[in-house]
């Protein structure tokens, strides 16, 4: 693993869009390609797993000089995470040694009417091969059911990670082989195309049922894992009077949190306060983490949570 060092800590900015991009390469893919079959859509995860030690020598020169990645999104700021993720995507496939990046968020059109975008279209220098990436970054909360199975559910309670799956798998990576695409991919000199689904996140289990709820069969099996309660079962979080606790605001849900700023950290008192607060005025959920302290006075995310408000997923 690459260790940022603490002088890029002194810049939490920078060190932020760094420690990000590292999680875009090594972190686990969400669902496994072996469960879909060898003609799955899904990216290979033996092969996703190699990137990070493919592309040290890169990450290393961009730590090193970090002017670029900094300037790259002084012009591209946003606070969603999706989009966010697809711009680190897309530093990283602009400026690998090992890729050649054609087009992003690629429109095809049938007449005036727009049929959808194709996110990435890139050649894989090594394989000699040209691919077409359809990309996401999702959060899912395991929610028992009355019939005794499980839904994996966004904090935005209309998103589901079988119909997501089923919307990447079976229709945007299939959008490169309607003829309209295949029409401006040839103007593009580009004849032939692999489509695949580049699919990270993390899932949260239910504390209050935590041995109840399994991972989806399809889930990596080292995949990303937190935890979430509702905003009643909040003092579940008070076991320990020691335990600091920091919110993680939008875009930057990727990479561990990590801080030097005490007044960042809430105790249990001062979030239970602000939880309270929140819920008053809105009903999105909250994402927390909790944080250690290290013996270099930093502050590293242990584990996160979400909350939710008492009437979630209704939707």
């Amino acid at each position: 693993m690459i260790c940022f060092g603490e002088d890029h800590l002194k810049d939490h900015k920078a060190s932020q869009l760094l420690r990000d991009l590292h999680w875009v390469l090594e972190s686990p893919l969400l669902i496994r390609k072996e469960e879909f079959g060898q003609e799955s859509k899904a990216v290979d995860s033996v092969w996703a797993g190699e990137q990070i030690f493919r592309h040290q020598g890169w990450l290393n020169s961009v730590q090193e000089n970090p002017e670029i990645l900094e300037e790259y999104f002084q012009k591209r700021q946003t606070w969603k995470v999706g989009r966010y993720f697809e711009q680190l995507i897309s530093f990283w496939l602009i400026h690998s040694p090992f890729f050649n990046l054609k087009a992003w968020n690629l429109q095809i059109f049938d007449g005036h009417r727009t049929l959808g975008e194709l996110d990435f279209i890139f050649e894989d220098r090594d394989r000699a091969i040209m691919l077409h990436w359809e990309s996401s970054v999702k959060y899912y909360l395991g929610c028992c059911c009355a019939d005794g199975g499980v839904e994996w559910i966004g904090p935005n309670a209309r998103d589901r990670l079988d119909l997501k799956l089923g919307k990447m798998l079976d229709h945007q990576s299939r959008l490169s082989e309607h003829p309209e695409a295949r029409k401006t991919l040839e103007q593009m000199d580009i004849f032939e195309l692999h489509p695949e689904v580049f699919l990270k996140g993390y899932l949260f289990y239910p504390h209050s049922r935590s041995g109840e709820v399994h991972a989806p069969l399809n889930a990596s099996r080292n995949h990303l894992k937190g935890y979430w309660i509702s905003s009643q079962e909040i003092n579940v979080l008070s076991s320990d009077p020691s335990k600091r606790w920091m919110i993680l605001k939008k875009p930057y849900w990727l990479s561990r949190a990590i801080t030097r700023d005490e007044n960042r950290l809430l105790s249990f008192k001062k979030l239970e306060a602000f939880v309270q607060n929140e819920f008053l005025h809105s009903a999105k959920p909250l994402l927390l983490a909790e944080m250690m302290e290290q013996e270099s006075g930093l502050f590293l995310e242990s584990t996160r949570c979400f909350i939710v408000s008492e009437s979630w997923p209704d939707r």
